[in-house]
């Protein structure tokens, strides 16, 4: 995978989570009360908003739990969490695994490997073990390869954990990272869990995104129509075409958004050839 498809997944998957879909029929019923989007004075205690996202090489899913209503203000809890289901190419380069660089321990220095870290050589093969505790964060290293000649690093392989956690909000990492023809990859995974509090009249608009057609770019073509979707009816935006962002030209074929009232429900269809989902839903 060349960095040139690495932008186009992260530019679907932050088109994907910032308007939440898994695949349903346009009259699917699939349990949500979207009725709640129709007014800030609908919000109670309970209701859990959740919006998932698939697509070829990521999953994720955010969690929006409301936990309090008062004075204006509602509380609430979010989990979210994201794997990638393949390795692509790392937003790191290999020196990052310098001994003398920031990012890491010297593990050629035997005085400088933190307590609760192993550190032994094969070869030229550094093999990292263990786990540093630094409160409120925690690193994790799972058979960490790195292969060093003295200058540089030519190869890394294994996993890198990284926790921060405090007062019961908490946010986990977990990278895997191998080496193909000098290349660094990586396959990773988050989780995150915390608390927060925002205005009752603030809180949709936080969670749920909008959409307007005429934000799409002009060069695509849009085909509208009206549908139902869980109870609701929905304005169907199918839009299919080429456009350019930057120097990145992207590809829509039959993208679907389900809009009611203004908010997006659903989404789905194939973005740069990897076929797409995304869902809201909302229960109590």
């Amino acid at each position: 995978m060349n960095s040139g498809s690495i932008t186009s997944i992260v530019v679907i998957a932050a088109v994907i989570m910032s308007i939440g879909g898994v695949h349903l029929m346009s009259d699917g019923a699939n349990g949500s009360d979207y009725t709640v989007l129709d007014s800030a004075d609908k919000l109670a205690i309970g209701q859990v908003f959740t919006k998932t996202s698939n697509m070829t090489l990521m999953s994720s899913t955010m969690v929006y739990r409301i936990t309090d209503i008062e004075n204006g203000e509602i509380s609430y809890r979010i989990e979210a969490s994201s794997i990638m289901n393949d390795y692509g190419k790392s937003i790191q380069e290999l020196d990052y695994f310098l001994p003398d660089s920031y990012n890491i321990f010297d593990y050629t220095d035997s005085e400088a490997i933190p307590e609760g870290v192993t550190v032994s050589q094969e070869g030229g093969v550094y093999v990292i073990n263990g786990t540093i505790v630094d409160a409120p964060n925690t690193t994790v290293y799972e058979s960490l390869r790195i292969t060093y000649d003295g200058t540089e690093v030519t190869n890394a392989e294994g996993k890198i954990t990284e926790i921060w956690s405090y007062e019961g909000d908490m946010s986990k990492a977990v990278t895997d990272y191998i080496t193909e023809a000098g290349e660094l990859k990586m396959k990773s995974g988050t989780e995150s869990v915390f608390s927060d509090t925002i205005g009752v009249q603030d809180f949709l608009g936080f969670v749920v995104t909008d959409f307007s057609p005429d934000t799409v770019p002009p060069t695509l073509t849009v085909i509208e129509s009206t549908g139902r979707f869980s109870g609701v009816t929905v304005t169907i935006y199918n839009i299919s075409g080429t456009y350019t962002s930057g120097e990145t030209e992207h590809t829509w074929e039959n993208v679907n958004y389900y809009v009611y009232n203004g908010h997006i429900l659903k989404i789905d269809g194939k973005m740069d050839g990897m076929v797409v989902s995304s869902l809201l839903t909302i229960t109590a």
